[in-house]
């Protein structure tokens, strides 16, 4: 197998695998030891900066920092951050000369693009990483890899419901795999339940908090706001399972807060409630014959208190499954190995049978930085 360059980019990360072998890939290590870098950008002197140094100050100065930008980013989309002039080509350098020392190493890069691009944005991506020197690059949707990851849980063909989301919105996709192909069909694309709006609910009801305890408001001093949301970022995936205490020490507020599943649980209700209705009315509209299956991405699965809510909502009379990021990345892998794979971004894509859970599944490494 050639050696391939898995790129993924949602709206607030860029996160970059290496595959070498049937059954060996490794995140790659991109900035500040970190497996994930911020699509921030900065100014440093005369020079655009990416990553973790503009992110750690986007809550400090939000005028000095551009972020966001991957939904807007078309051919002649012009920004300006601190007074300077930065065009859609200038940024996607940027990713570029981050992603060229690994892509000389590999002969071919997959790159996953969240479901509300456009063709005509992945198209422009594909380009201009191609000019920069990156080889082969290939663009896929990530809702369409996402239910080829359902085959590698060992999952039957039929209907299905995915629901995906990132810091910039939450994509429900109807898709169906059948007959040897695997494709999408209608997407409902949900600005306002984001990651991002679930987790400054958290960060209100920790304030409230601070407030109860300490009258103070930890969001009305830049630093300590910064310090709070990264605090919570940090901790994500694990807020609904276990305690969590946040030290907040900036030069003018001290505090030790400690959130609990439940705190975080109840501070999100109404946005699992209101996600879960926006999946059940979506399915509403569908009018199929055979009931769907309703899956949930990693990322998604994540949410406090939405898969609880989902099947609530669903009249606990269909299944809702979680599907893990290694079966997500496998799938990229093989549809990597495709040598028929030239199209981007497409709808449907032809799958062999054949029992696909026991494809090797990608190695990833648990509590990366």
């Amino acid at each position: 197998m050639a050696k391939v360059l898995l790129v993924e980019l949602t709206a607030r990360w860029l996160r970059v695998w290496f595959a070498s072998g049937a059954s060996a890939a490794q995140p790659v290590c991109l900035q500040e030891n970190s497996f994930r870098v911020p699509l921030a950008i900065t100014r440093a002197g005369r020079l655009w900066q990416l990553g973790w140094p503009a992110w750690k100050r986007h809550r400090q100065e939000p005028r000095q920092i551009l972020y966001d930008f991957l939904p807007e980013l078309y051919p002649r989309q012009v920004w300006y951050s601190g007074g300077k002039r930065l065009t859609a080509r200038q940024l996607v350098q940027l990713i570029a000369e981050m992603l060229r020392p690994h892509g000389q190493q590999a002969g071919r890069t997959i790159l996953l693009v969240p479901a509300y691009l456009q063709s005509e944005q992945a198209a422009f991506l594909v380009r201009e990483l191609q000019a920069a020197g990156l080889p082969s690059p290939i663009a896929l949707w990530q809702d369409l890899v996402w239910l080829v990851a359902g085959l590698v849980e060992g999952v039957p063909a039929g209907v299905l419901c995915l629901v995906d989301v990132d810091d910039w919105a939450c994509v429900i996709t109807s898709g169906q795999i059948q007959s040897g192909e695997v494709y999408v069909g209608q997407r409902l694309r949900l600005r306002e339940l984001g990651r991002r709006v679930w987790l400054e609910r958290v960060m209100l009801a920790a304030s409230e908090l601070a407030i109860r305890d300490f009258r103070r408001d930890p969001r009305r001093t830049p630093e300590a706001d910064q310090c709070l949301y990264e605090q919570i970022e940090a901790h994500w995936a694990g807020l609904t399972q276990h305690r969590h205490t946040l030290n907040i020490t900036t030069p003018d507020f001290h505090c030790r807060l400690t959130l609990t599943p439940e705190l975080v649980q109840r501070s999100c209700l109404t946005l699992a409630q209101q996600s879960a209705r926006a999946v059940a009315n979506f399915l509403a509209t569908l009018r199929q014959q055979a009931m769907p299956e309703v899956w949930l991405t990693a990322r998604a699965g994540e949410l406090p208190a939405f898969f609880r809510q989902v099947y609530e909502a669903l009249g606990f009379s269909q299944v809702v499954r979680d599907l893990p990021e290694e079966s997500y990345l496998t799938a990229a892998l093989w549809l990597a190995e495709n040598p028929a794979l030239s199209e981007i971004c497409p709808h449907q894509l032809p799958v062999p049978d054949g029992d696909w859970s026991r494809l090797p599944h990608m190695q990833v490494k648990a509590g990366s930085p």
